[in-house]
This record gives structure tokens, C-alpha cells and sequence, in this order.
């Protein structure tokens, strides 16, 4: 007669298990080691925190309660095993095999107890318990620490309550959305988030973030109004890194050039392909506290200007796609106080 499923099993694990049990029944010396040691190294075989481990396969935790019965009982007892987990549902299941992943996914998080979450979720299915899986991260969003948002635009409104842990966020919608709708706000109860990547589809207009209170920023294909837009509402960034496209939409830089205080290092990166003018952003701004400086195809008169008015005191300055004469190489590096050699 088999034995009927128990708590903490979701249907996948509990027949898996019931397959490897005769092989676990053998007793090994590891066997013999107190649960705290083998629960350190159960965590060791993981990839370090916020690391992600796969969902199945042999670097998932799943294998570990493949093993044996005392095993699966040390895993299901340590839940920083558990505090990590990526949910794709780009996968094209079929409503079956998207309600077995979700149970699963649902009995992963439960074992991870109170502890802080890394979490990515990549979402652009069209099945209906698509949302299901969104709403099984957001019921844990207090928990959330770093987090990778890879869904379509119209799911970030599920999204709300406080996030007190969030520190890393990873954001951009798999569509653009219409320019005309509302801007979404959902991260403005995460008072420790500083650290955040804009995805190529993150658009400023569409979702608002909390730019003031960030120190490391990486937009990975923003305009140059946008970059500037979001550069003057973070005050207090220390790093950070935009790829910047030109726009069709007229250059209308800021009344006033707005000074960043905080701000040390830069990157304004821009490909011939894109077309973007790091020069429309840089004209915006000083940054007195900057040292470094790693820009793409600028003119030095003007990058020689923007430094003299930052008064900043560079210690690594790149210039990316251009050639300078010995007479510019000279004067943009005094302008910055750096060593010529």
C-alpha cells in the first residue's frame, strides 16, 4: 500500500523521493555527523547568497532531499537553503505542468522561512496562472532583498506593500509600454534599496523609482534626456553606468546645471549604433567629488569645460572612440589635475 503524501512534499518531490528511498536506506559514516555540520555543508554545495541555484538538477537543493530520509529532514529543517529561487515563466506549459512548478515553487518558499529572499522572476507567458506565480513572490515582498523584475508592464501593479529588506533591484518590463498610460510606483516603501539595474526596456515614464535615495545605478539603454531626468533626481549616487542612445526628441538641457556631490565614479558609454552624445548629459551637471570619468566619443573642449566646471580631481579618465592631438590630450589633462604620465 504506499504511503501517503506528507507535508512539505510538493507531488513532483514526494514521487521522486518514493523512487530513491530503497537506495537510501543504506547507512554511510557521513550518516553519523551532527545535523548543524551537514546543514553548513549543504549550504557550501550552493552558490554563495544572493546566488541563485537552478530549480532541478544537480546544483539544486532538490538533490539533497533526493538522498536519504535524514537528509531530506536536515534540508527541509535549514531554511537559508530555500531563501533563493528563480521562477521563469517564459516556458510554454501547459496549464499541468505550470500548476505542478507553481506548488512547487510555493513549497520552496515556505521552507525559507523568515529569512531575506533573492528572488528573480522572468514572466512574458500569456498562461493565466502566470499571475498566480507573481502573487506567490509579492505574498513574501517583505522579505525581499535583491530582486531581479523581468514581467510584463501590466503585472507591476500587483506589486505593493512595504519591503523594508530590499536592497538590489534588477527592473525592466519585457514590452515597452504605451507613453500615454500611468506611471507606476511600487518601490517607495523600500527605504534600504541603493543598488538598481534598468533593463533595455526600462522607461522613466512608465515606472517611477525612489532616485534619491540610490548610490549605484546601472541603466543599460537610456536616451540622453532620460539619463539626464534620472541623474537629477539621484543626489546621492556614488556609482554609476548608463549606455546611452540618441533621441529624435529635442535637446533641452537643464535651466541650471544641478551638482551631484556624491557622485565619484562615471561610465557614459554610447556606440556608434545608438548614436547618443554623453556630452548632452555631462553639460547638465558638476560633479566635484568625481575621480573617475569613462566616456565614449567626446569632444575635448567640452569634456575640458565640464571638468573645470565640476572642479573635480580625476585619478582615471577614459576616453573611449576618439583621437586626441597632443595639444588636446594636454589641455583636458590638466583641466582634470591628472598625472600625465
Amino acid at each position: 500500500m504506499p504511503s501517503q503524501q506528507p507535508n512539505g512534499y510538493s507531488t513532483v518531490e514526494w514521487s521522486e523521493f518514493q523512487e530513491a528511498e530503497p537506495e537510501g536506506t543504506k547507512i554511510y559514516p557521513v550518516l553519523t555527523l551532527p545535523p548543524e555540520i551537514v546543514s553548513e555543508i549543504f549550504l557550501r554545495f550552493l552558490p554563495i547568497y544572493p546566488g541563485i541555484p537552478p530549480l532541478s538538477g544537480l546544483l539544486s537543493p532538490l538533490l539533497l532531499c533526493r538522498i536519504c530520509r535524514q537528509w531530506r529532514e536536515i534540508a527541509l529543517s535549514t531554511p537559508t537553503l530555500w531563501n533563493t529561487i528563480r521562477m521563469d515563466i517564459t516556458k510554454p506549459w501547459d496549464d499541468d505542468k505550470a500548476a505542478v512548478q507553481l506548488e512547487l515553487i510555493n513549497a520552496w518558499l515556505s521552507r525559507s522561512g523568515d529569512c531575506p529572499l533573492s528572488i528573480t522572476l522572468t514572466d512574458s507567458s500569456d498562461s493565466p496562472l502566470a499571475a498566480q506565480f507573481l502573487q506567490a513572490a509579492i505574498l513574501r515582498c517583505a522579505r525581499w532583498e535583491h530582486v531581479d523584475l523581468l514581467i510584463p508592464f501590466e503585472h507591476l501593479h500587483f506589486i505593493e506593500g512595504n519591503m523594508p529588506l530590499l536592497r538590489d533591484l534588477t527592473i525592466g518590463p519585457n514590452e515597452i509600454p504605451d507613453r500615454h498610460g500611468l506611471q507606476v510606483s511600487v518601490f517607495d516603501r523600500a527605504p534600504l534599496l541603493t543598488h538598481v539595474v534598468l533593463t533595455h526596456d526600462f522607461v522613466p515614464y512608465a515606472i517611477r523609482l525612489p532616485w534619491g535615495q540610490l548610490t549605484h545605478l546601472v541603466g543599460l539603454c537610456l536616451f540622453e534626456h532620460e539619463c539626464t531626468e534620472i541623474l537629477s533626481h539621484a543626489v546621492q549616487l556614488v556609482h554609476c553606468t548608463f549606455s546611452i542612445f540618441g533621441s529624435a526628441e529635442p535637446y533641452r538641457p537643464l535651466p541650471h546645471p544641478t551638482t551631484l556631490p556624491c557622485l565619484r565614479q562615471l561610465v557614459l558609454d554610447s556606440s556608434d549604433i545608438g548614436g547618443g552624445n554623453p556630452m548632452k548629459v555631462l553639460d547638465n551637471f558638476a560633479l566635484p567629488g568625481l575621480r573617475t570619468l569613462h566616456v565614449h566619443g567626446v569632444r575635448y573642449h567640452l569634456l575640458a569645460t565640464f571638468i573645470r566646471r565640476s572642479q573635480c580631481t580625476l585619478e582615471e579618465l577614459r576616453i573611449n572612440n576618439q583621437t586626441l592631438s597632443e595639444e588636446e590630450y594636454r589641455e583636458v589633462v590638466e583641466s582634470s589635475n591628472l598625472d600625465a604620465e
